[in-house]
């Protein structure tokens, strides 16, 4: 696999992004040196929460049958939300947002790999509390 082909997945991922872009904000800790020498960094616990933009692809696909739950009339559980990002977006799981007038926590963020390169990420989304 060459430089030119993982260029390519990423544009391809950038590609389906580009059909139905949103930009999404999330607050977050800013971040400060951990002080042991090693050059990590750590959530500032004094900080103040900044906000970090994000363009990236929210979408919905079909719920299968262990994943419908009963809800109130007029309510829908038949879609599940997930976000689709940039290689080098940095979403988290947890990270919450406003979309079209709802919060969203992000889930479980997986890679999406071609070889041993990301060339993406995605997660499902739940709404927020």
């Amino acid at each position: 696999m060459t430089r030119s082909d993982i260029k390519q997945a990423r544009q391809g991922i950038e590609a389906q992004i580009a059909i139905n872009k949103s930009t999404i904000m999330v607050m977050r800790a800013a971040m400060i040196d951990s002080g042991m020498g090693d050059g990590a960094l750590i959530p500032d616990p004094y900080g103040n929460q900044e906000p970090k933009y994000f363009t990236c692809r929210i979408t919905h696909e079909s719920k299968g049958p262990d994943d419908l739950a009963t809800s109130p009339a007029g309510f829908s559980t038949n879609l599940a939300r997930m976000i689709l990002a940039p290689y080098n977006t940095g979403i988290l799981q947890g990270d919450k947002f406003t979309w079209q007038d709802k919060s969203y926590e992000i889930g479980p963020v997986d890679p999406l790999m071609f070889g041993n390169a990301i060339i993406g990420y995605q997660a499902p989304l739940k709404e927020a509390v």
